[in-house]
């Protein structure tokens, strides 16, 4: 016989043997005494709707305490075909180190005619390990009957019992029942006997009925009935702790103190085994002379200890010993977790095992104490005054324990004597990501070079390190490249991408990229233009949400996010690129949007921070809605006209409405030149000439009408159609929109005080009486104009201004209101104004004729 022949028949009899222990932990016998015999209604007509596959005639499920043992019977009838692939198949769970599966029956109703299959079908026992692919292995059996000739339309009805409960438990009893499910159930029966000593505590959840009670001897017995029970339904991206279904938690521990004292005799070890750890740990750390490294003692038991559980029988609750756990080089939570803690100690560090729940922690305290609401442990650390809680089982972790970062458990139990509740696990947000994309382009219309520098903290830098940890170089650089190919289909990479590390305190990893991109500008159909685009792809995973109708669930957020993504645009030449801006919030995030030109360079920014794990549902429309809004304005395009090389484009309808202003605004002023006269006391001839603080005036007022034409035409934004018709097109923001009319509102007022100032001049060289009322209008509009002004821009676009520029606006309202209360009293008070300006239009009309009747008379004569 050969090598081969003879691994082959050691296989075989290996499997056999496996196969023999098994099955012998599964039998079949009659149903128990102590179980009261339910039938289904076998022609019950069926409520369910057209989403279910299967039906519930019946869910009977029966646990007696004292005799450690668990009774379930089902009946099921199968809809359709989808309810015939589920449960072609059934498939029992059981841990054989403390248990044996027992079963009572299996058959198959159909058309009335029940037909055996217990003694036709044989049942396999397999040991699946359905955590394998996390490296956890429970040692569980599953027993597998495979039903053949199913049809929909059957009823499937079979019975079984679990016998045994886990020894570590020592007596402990808790449970949590469900009176609703995912599946509609005609009649549901659910039935516990415990002896009368059994102090069990009730809570009921989710208008859970109290059960009926029976007293027997030595026995309580509890009864929940219901007929009719329809299935729940989810909301889509509900949180997974949400639960809306009628359940009920059962307990006998009497208090959190109770469940701490009980965990405490797992949590612990004697002196001989402090001794055996402490040696073993000199091999890998020996105090320096400035302390021990807490941090560094972490990363070793997060990295050098492999996570792998074997949860079988006791230890499925019960850790390994610390100086197991070292030697083997691996362990599951709880293993990780003790020795952390148990090494910290030996080097006079407080630090304690934590039972967390990973699924629902922040609704634990809804149920009653029990160490099976844990399923996950963790580790408490005190120094200095300061507390931190540290997951040993995430590995390649960086920073320091003020930057270390630990999953939202929410609530856990410290075992530590003395400990009588739940402790609050402060929610960590310490995570970031910071993107810089830099285009450089050239020449317009050619291929540009792509940048990117991306830092990653706190959480996202422990992930995206696993990344890499867990990867090759040149996998992950075709994932970066694939990434940015949805943008461009012809981007290349330059370079290798390179990666910066900055594991000690502040927790960062940094990735550098470098790509060319001959497929960045594209022609625009029909026109002499080419554009392209930009679009922030890495905010598009988070600003992207499940679409979700009318809901009566929370709806569950990506938390924590914090990422900024700024893209920097080097352009060969000028351009008119508008600086922009919106914000976008509520009280569960906030999204901000900067656009920023200056010397050739454009700079977007974007910003996206959650601000909580979910939001109730009257919340979740307006959820949705400002992020459909998000999504739809992220895309920047530049276009470029190739008939204009100096990219300035002459804008038509601002060239009209400057000259219907101005031809408006010259109608009046020649009007009130002259019409309006105001009556004086003095006469023409005897008004004294221009002198004191009125020199001042001559000059403010002679030199305003320049400025002000200057500040015009060099200002190419009012006139520049590149500038303005985008934020009048059909697409535009409403934010754009406004800043639009902003514009033109201060385009239509500098006309009219381009007017208004010329008015003056003439005015106040003529010596007119009209002057001083028109100076004081004159100084009280252009102050109210600035304020207005201000206020406007500064609310559209606060982001626009610095702090800096908002008090120099500030002061600058000052020095008006100062400026233009003391001219307006000048005007209003003083002597030399009323000697000055006496003179009326009509008067000096009528002296012009005067002086020339005169001079013809002379004539004459």
């Amino acid at each position: 016989m050969t090598a081969k022949k003879y691994v082959s028949v050691l296989v075989f009899l290996l499997s056999s043997i496996v196969c023999l222990s098994q099955n012998s932990k599964t039998s079949i016998s009659e149903v128990p005494d102590w179980v009261v015999k339910v039938q289904p209604d076998y022609k019950k007509v069926t409520k369910a709707n057209q989403t279910s596959a299967n039906y519930f005639l019946l869910l009977d499920k029966q646990e007696n305490i004292a005799k450690q043992q668990c009774f379930t019977h089902f009946a099921i009838k199968l809809l359709n075909n989808d309810g015939v692939q589920q449960l072609s198949d059934i498939h029992i769970d059981f841990d054989p180190k403390y248990q044996k599966l027992v079963f009572h029956q299996l058959k198959i109703v159909r058309n009335g005619a029940s037909i055996d299959k217990l003694k036709t079908h044989k049942i396999s026992v397999v040991q699946r390990e359905k955590d394998l692919e996390r490296f956890v292995y429970d040692g569980s059996l599953t027993a597998i009957i495979n039903l053949k000739d199913i049809r929909v339309g059957d009823i499937i009805e079979y019975s079984y019992s679990v016998v045994g409960y886990n020894p570590v438990l020592n007596g402990f009893y808790s449970d949590v029942l469900y009176l609703q499910f995912g599946e509609p159930v005609e009649y549901l029966y659910l039935r516990l006997c415990a002896p009368t000593n059994k102090n069990l505590k009730f809570l009921y959840l989710n208008g859970a009925p109290a059960p009926k009670m029976q007293l027997a001897k030595n026995e309580k017995v509890y009864l929940w009935e219901k007929h009719s029970v329809d299935q729940v339904h989810y909301d889509i991206n509900t949180p997974p702790w949400y639960d809306v279904t009628p359940h009920v938690s059962i307990s006998d521990y009497p208090s959190w103190q109770s469940v701490v004292d009980w965990s405490l005799k797992l949590y612990s070890i004697d002196d001989g085994e402090k001794n055996k750890l402490k040696k073993m740990l000199k091999e890998f750390f020996e105090p320096s002379g400035e302390g021990f490294d807490v941090v560094r003692m972490i990363r070793f038991i997060q990295d050098e200890i492999r996570y792998l559980g074997f949860l079988d029988g006791l230890n499925s609750m019960k850790p390994d010993l610390p100086s197991k756990v070292l030697s083997q080089r691996y362990g599951d939570c709880k293993a990780k977790s003790f020795l952390l803690s148990e090494a910290l100690k030996i080097y006079g560090i407080e630090a304690n095992p934590v039972l967390v729940n990973t699924t629902f922690g922040n609704s634990i305290e809804e149920y009653l104490p029990s160490p099976l609401m844990f399923n996950h442990c963790i580790v408490q650390i005190k120094m200095k005054g300061k507390t931190y809680f540290v997951d040993p089982t995430i590995s390649n972790q960086g920073g320091d324990l003020a930057h270390n970062y630990t999953p939202d458990y929410y609530k856990g139990l410290v075992i530590k004597a003395g400990e009588k509740a739940l402790t609050n696990i402060p929610v960590s947000d310490y995570t970031s990501i910071r993107v810089c994309e830099t285009y450089k382009l050239d020449q317009i219309g050619k291929d540009a070079k792509l940048k990117v520098t991306t830092i990653y903290s706190g959480m996202d830098a422990d992930r995206q390190r696993n990344v890499f940890a867990g990867s090759d170089l040149e996998t992950v650089q075709k994932e970066y490249l694939d990434f940015y190919s949805k943008l461009y289909h012809s981007v290349k990479a330059i370079n290798n991408i390179s990666i910066e590390d900055k594991k000690n305190k502040i927790n960062q990893f940094v990735v550098n990229e470098e790509y060319s991109i001959d497929s960045l500008w594209e022609k625009v159909e029909g026109k002499k233009k080419i554009s392209c685009t930009f679009y922030p792809l890495s905010l598009n995973e988070f600003v992207t949400v499940a679409k979700s109708p009318k809901r009566s669930m929370p709806y569950m957020l990506k938390y924590p996010v914090d990422i900024e993504h700024k893209t920097i645009i080097e352009l060969p030449e000028e351009w008119n690129a508008p600086d922009d801006s919106e914000v976008i919030e509520s009280d569960a995030f906030k999204y901000t949007y900067k656009v920023r030109y200056s010397n050739k360079t454009i700079t977007i920014t974007h910003t996206y921070k959650t601000l909580c794990p979910y939001i109730s549902e009257d919340k979740v429309g307006k959820y949705i809605e400002q992020h459909d809004k998000i999504s739809k304005d992220m895309t920047y395009s530049l276009t470029y006209n190739n008939d204009i090389a100096n990219g300035f484009s002459f804008s038509w309808f601002s060239g009209i409405l400057s000259l219907i202003v101005l031809a408006i605004s010259i109608f009046f002023a020649l009007k009130m030149y002259r019409k309006y006269d105001v009556p004086t006391e003095i006469p023409s001839s005897e008004s004294i000439p221009i002198g004191g603080w009125l020199i001042l005036l001559a000059i403010g007022f002679t030199f305003t009408p320049l400025l002000i034409t200057f500040q015009l035409f060099n200002t190419p934004n009012y006139f520049d159609s590149s500038v303005i018709s985008p934020l009048f097109s059909t697409s535009t923001t409403v934010h754009n929109l406004l800043i639009g009319l902003l514009m033109y509102f201060e385009l239509i007022y500098n006309l009219f005080f381009l007017t208004l100032s010329v008015l003056v001049v003439f005015l106040f060289y003529n010596k007119r009486s009209i002057l001083p009322r028109l100076a004081i209008f004159y100084f009280a509009i252009s102050t109210v104009f600035f304020i207005i002004d201000y206020l406007l821009a500064h609310s559209l676009a606060p982001e626009l201004y610095t702090e800096q520029e908002k008090l120099k606006s500030i002061f600058q309202i000052i020095f008006r209101l100062i400026i233009s209360s003391i001219w307006i009293s000048y005007f209003i008070y003083s002597s030399r104004v009323g000697e000055t300006f006496v003179r009326t239009y009509k008067k000096e009309e009528q002296m012009e004729v005067e002086e020339v009747l005169v001079d013809k008379t002379s004539e004459t004569e």
